[in-house]
């Protein structure tokens, strides 16, 4: 009599053949690389600090690493150059920069393109210029705002009056 016990071994040879493969798959795609994001700044003058997302993230020319799409804030601020009379001040710049993806960065060949040996390179590049800024404007706009709120020019305090009076 020959009857199937529920127990009996079967032949596992097939089993492990199957988990080989599995495990060659997940190997494979653990050493393929990924899509590195990319913005460079440039501006000029160089040697700007550099803001990405409110976050300073070095000066200029600066490299970010950026994980999503989309509009992102690029703040831009620079030091006088020069010392003295002869300095020359920048004015700050924001920028909002719109970064779109690439063909292979939509689905379904995101999937692909995520573990790709050896990786790809996304990179975007924006180039700004920074306005020099007149240093007497400067002062102008801030006295002007100052009327405008009531705090210039300054009154002198009542004592100091009335003891300059004869």
């Amino acid at each position: 009599m020959n009857r199937s016990d529920p127990f009996t071994t079967h032949d596992v040879g097939a089993a492990k053949g199957g988990w080989r493969t599995i495990a060659v798959l997940l190997v494979g795609l653990s050493l393929g690389g990924c899509v590195q994001r990319q913005l460079v700044v440039e501006s000029d003058p160089t040697g700007a600090h550099v803001f990405f997302d409110g976050f300073l993230v070095g000066q200029t020319p600066a490299t970010i690493e950026f994980h999503h799409y989309g509009t992102h804030e690029v703040i831009l601020r620079h030091d006088k150059i020069g010392k003295g009379s002869t300095a020359e001040t920048f004015q700050p710049r924001v920028e909002m920069v719109q970064i779109s993806p690439p063909w292979y960065q939509y689905f379904p060949i995101d999937l692909l393109a995520e573990f790709w040996p050896g990786g790809i390179v996304d990179e975007h590049r924006i180039r700004i210029t920074l306005d020099r800024s007149d240093s007497s404007q400067d002062i102008d706009a801030f006295e002007a705002k100052a009327v405008e709120l009531g705090v210039f020019p300054a009154e002198p305090p009542e004592d100091e009056a009335e003891s300059k009076q004869p």
